[in-house]
Order: structure tokens, then sequence, then C-alpha cells
């Protein structure tokens, strides 16, 4: 639970894997020596002015700096999924997948085809009708 809410760890398992989800709180991640190495490099800093916007903007800033001492910097005035800075369609039908992929994969495009008409589901008992549910992974009985 500890790496879900470390900086270093999250921009590490990023580096090395281009990529951030559920598998990469895996105890195989959290022991991984490159991940460990890269943990080192990392340093947190707070900025007072970013500091001072908190909770109304939620900001941030990294800066890379390579072996030959090139800078590349990035900021971030609102995170990816805030109200302000919204996730794309694409983006959260992705992260479901991601989060659900321990699901039956007929289970999951089920209740994500449900999901996805919410808007024009008449009668919400269809949406917790699992009689085209064979898996019964979300079963209400």
């Amino acid at each position: 639970m500890s790496a879900k809410f470390s900086i270093p760890f999250c921009i590490a398992i990023a580096v090395k894997e281009k990529f951030v989800g559920l598998d990469s709180f895996s105890p195989s991640s959290l022991y991984d020596p490159e991940v460990r190495s890269l943990m080192k490099r990392i340093h947190v800093v707070v900025d007072p002015v970013m500091e001072q916007l908190y909770p109304d903007k939620w900001s941030a800033q990294i800066e890379i700096i390579t072996r030959d001492g090139r800078s590349f910097k990035e900021y971030v005035d609102t995170p990816k999924g805030d109200p302000e800075n919204p996730m794309s369609m694409a983006e959260i039908v992705d992260k479901y997948k991601d989060l659900t992929k321990s699901t039956g994969e007929h289970t999951r495009d089920l209740i994500l085809k449900k999901v996805l008409r919410l808007e024009t589901i008449k009668d919400m008992r269809e949406l917790f009708d699992d009689s085209q549910d064979t898996e019964g992974a979300y079963a209400h009985n």
C-alpha cells in the first residue's frame, strides 16, 4: 500500500515500464533491483508556490536530468482525471480494463457495455440483470 503513495516508487516504475497500473504494485515490482536503484536517484522537493495553491490546485512539476546534463521538465497544473482535466473515454475504458483484467473477459465486457450506455437505460434493473452474465461475477440474488 505504501508504494501506491510513494512518489519515488511511482516515478521509478513509470521510467522503467513507461506505464503505471495495478500490476505495477506487485511484489516482483516492489523488490525489482532496477526500480530500487532508480528510486535512490529520485529527489522530491516541495515547491512553496505550488504548496500555497493547494488545495485549489494540485500542481506538480517533474525534471529529469540525464547523465550528460540535459534537463527535461514537465509541469501539470491539474492532474489527469480531475474535473478540470478529464480523462478521455478511451483512457477511462483502458483504465477499466486494466483494473478488471482478473475478471472474466465476457463479464468485464458485458459490464462495460452496460455502463457505457447507462444514460439510455430506462430501467436500472437492466443494469443489474445477470441473466446474460454466464460467469455470474456480479449477480445480485
